[in-house]
Formats: structure tokens, C-alpha cells, sequence
């Protein structure tokens, strides 16, 4: 029983501190011809200045809201898979 608690607390994340979203930025894109917005995942622990592999998402919503990146990230990065 202990097992499954402790696998449920690592899937669902809620054992570790998370990460976090910036607020949406809007920027002007003249290869669009439109405005698009983004956000910046920020890992816990993480300094100004500090080195990090980037990646991007498009359709960042839905992945956001329906994939739940920022979950996924944080058990990526507690992992050492980034």
C-alpha cells in the first residue's frame, strides 16, 4: 500500500515543489502578420543567469491545459532526463 501512495504522489506531482508559468507576453510577429503570445517555464531553483536547455511548444494552451507540460517538466527535471 505504502507503493502505490508513494507512485501516486510522484505521477501526480504534488510531492515536490513545481515550477512555474510567467505571465502571457504578446509580441508583434511581421512573418505571421499577427500578434502571438508566450509564456516561460521556470524551474525551481533556478538563478538569473543560470544555463538551461530551451524547448519550444506550439499550441502552448492546449499543452499547458490538456498535456500538462509544466507537470511533466518537473518530473523530467527531478528525473535528471533534462
Amino acid at each position: 500500500m505504502r507503493f502505490i501512495v508513494i507512485m501516486m504522489l510522484i505521477i501526480s506531482g504534488s510531492a515536490f515543489a513545481d515550477g512555474t508559468l510567467t505571465p502571457f507576453t504578446r509580441i508583434s510577429s511581421v512573418a505571421m502578420g499577427y500578434d502571438i503570445q508566450y509564456r516561460v517555464y521556470v524551474p525551481v531553483g533556478i538563478q538569473p543567469g543560470d544555463q538551461l536547455p530551451v524547448m519550444f511548444i506550439t499550441d502552448g494552451p492546449s499543452y499547458i491545459q490538456n498535456g500538462r507540460t509544466p507537470n511533466v517538466l518537473d518530473r523530467l527535471i527531478r528525473m535528471n532526463m533534462f
